[in-house]
């Protein structure tokens, strides 16, 4: 559902989650920042930018994965709003 730590490094080419953050944001990547300051990305997204398609019977349950509400996680302060899509 998520990317881990090292697919993250593999896909920005940076350790540090600030510098993690920034490349996201630069390249139009959607995702969020948890309580520890990391940049916390859908698998979904990464396969959108690559266009990467799913086969016919997954790709509804992959679209429900998508559309993940952070709006619950933003309120409790759990997650930060980053990246393009910010001020939605």
């Amino acid at each position: 559902m998520f990317l881990n730590a090292e697919e993250i490094i593999r896909l920005t080419g940076r350790k540090r989650p600030t510098a993690q953050c920034r490349f996201l944001s630069r390249e139009g990547y959607r995702f969020r920042v948890n309580a520890f300051g990391e940049p916390i990305v859908l698998e979904a997204e990464v396969r959108r930018r690559f266009g990467i398609e799913e086969a016919p019977a997954s790709r509804a349950k992959a679209s429900k994965e998508a559309d993940l509400d952070w709006r619950a996680m933003v309120k409790r302060g759990m997650v930060r709003r980053r990246g393009p899509d910010q001020n939605a």
